[in-house]
C-alpha cells in the first residue's frame, strides 16, 4: 500500500503522517517505521519506539499493531463465573484471577491466542501500587508464559458498575 492510500485508510493527512511517523521512532512522513512494523506474517507486531521510556515491568507494548482483518472488541469483564456469581467478594487478586478466566474464554471462543491481543484496559476500584503485583500475578496464573503482551492501561478507579466489583477489564483482540 503506498503512503498516500495508507494515510487516507488511517484518515490522517500528511502531518499526521509525519507525527505519526515521528512517534513511531522519528522515520518521517513516508510510515517506514509502520510497515516494518507490521510484516506480512498476519500477526499482531508490538514497537516500543527509542523516543518513548520502555514499558514498565515488561507489562505491555508502547504500540500493539493489528493486521489486516477484523478486530474484536471485549466488554469488560468483571469476576463473574459463567452462571454470573460473582467469585472473590472483597478481594481484588481472586477477582482479576476470574477476569482473566474470562478474557481467556473469549479468546479461545475467538479461536485467538494471547498474541492476538492488541490492546488491555484494566480498571481498578481503590488502586494502591501493592495492588500490581496480586493483579498481574493473577493473570500470570490464568496465562503462564503466554502473557498478551499489548498496548495496556492500568487504571485507578473510584467505582465500577456495581458496588462489589473491584476489578474490569477490557480488552481489543484481532481474529482472522
Amino acid at each position: 500500500m503506498n503512503a498516500n492510500k495508507r494515510n487516507a485508510v488511517l484518515g490522517i493527512g500528511s502531518f499526521g503522517a509525519a507525527v505519526l511517523g515521528s512517534a513511531l521512532g522519528g522515520c518521517g512522513g513516508n510510515g517506514s517505521a509502520i510497515a516494518q512494523a507490521t510484516g506480512a506474517d498476519g500477526k499482531v507486531q508490538r514497537l516500543n519506539p527509542a523516543t518513548l521510556a520502555p514499558p514498565v515491568m515488561d507489562l505491555y507494548a508502547q504500540v500493539a499493531i493489528a493486521p489486516r482483518g477484523r478486530l474484536a472488541f471485549v466488554s469488560g469483564q468483571v469476576a463473574l463465573d459463567e452462571q454470573g456469581r460473582l467469585l472473590g467478594a472483597g478481594d481484588h487478586a481472586a477477582q482479576a484471577h476470574q477476569c482473566f478466566i474470562n478474557l481467556q474464554r473469549v479468546m479461545q471462543a475467538l479461536g485467538a491466542t494471547p498474541d492476538d491481543f492488541v490492546q488491555m484496559k484494566l480498571h481498578v476500584v481503590d488502586h494502591t501500587p501493592a495492588l500490581i503485583a496480586p493483579i498481574f500475578g493473577a493473570g500470570q496464573q490464568v496465562f503462564g508464559a503466554q502473557w498478551p503482551l499489548c498496548a495496556s492501561t492500568y487504571l485507578g478507579v473510584q467505582r465500577l458498575g456495581l458496588p462489589e466489583w473491584l476489578i474490569e477489564i477490557d480488552a481489543v483482540i484481532a481474529v482472522a
